[in-house]
């Protein structure tokens, strides 16, 4: 498993299985960075720098709890540096973003879901964590009209 792989396929994929099956257990399991590993392994190994992957929950807000990802450094389009999953507290749903290497200094804020990748933002420069999610909310605030 790539970067690329984890990053989107495996982290929508899972998402996406999670919700649709309602499975609580699975949707607590993502905030452990040894689920990903274990889960990477088991669908065929993996040459991602687990090193360098960090995961945690974050109640971001009073709408939003988040599943926040630093993932290993990007080496080229269209590899994330942060990705995370702001989950609707009333149930409304949940979306996953990345903030995705880009052209030249640009960074991209996209969604990728299942079978789609949609451009959200283009960023002239790299964000802090912080930043992302706080631009990932704003996103998400006008996506269920919190």
């Amino acid at each position: 498993m790539t970067n690329y792989e984890l990053e989107f396929r495996m982290i929508p994929a899972v998402l996406d299985y999670a919700l649709g099956s309602g499975s609580d257990e699975m949707l607590s399991a993502m905030v452990d960075r040894d689920f990903w590993i274990g889960f990477a392994e088991r669908k065929g190994g993996s040459i991602v720098n687990w090193d360098n992957f960090q995961v945690k929950g974050i109640d971001y807000s009073q709408d939003w709890v988040v599943i926040a990802f630093e993932f290993p450094e990007p080496q080229q389009i269209p590899e994330a540096c942060f990705g995370a999953i702001f989950f609707h507290k009333s149930g409304k749903g949940a979306k996953y973003f990345t903030l995705e290497k880009s052209t030249g200094e640009n960074w991209a804020l996209c969604s990728p879901e299942m079978e789609n990748h949609q451009l959200l933002n283009i960023c002239s420069k790299r964000l802090s964590q912080r930043e992302f999610l706080d631009l990932v909310a704003d996103y998400c605030t006008k996506w269920v009209g919190a």
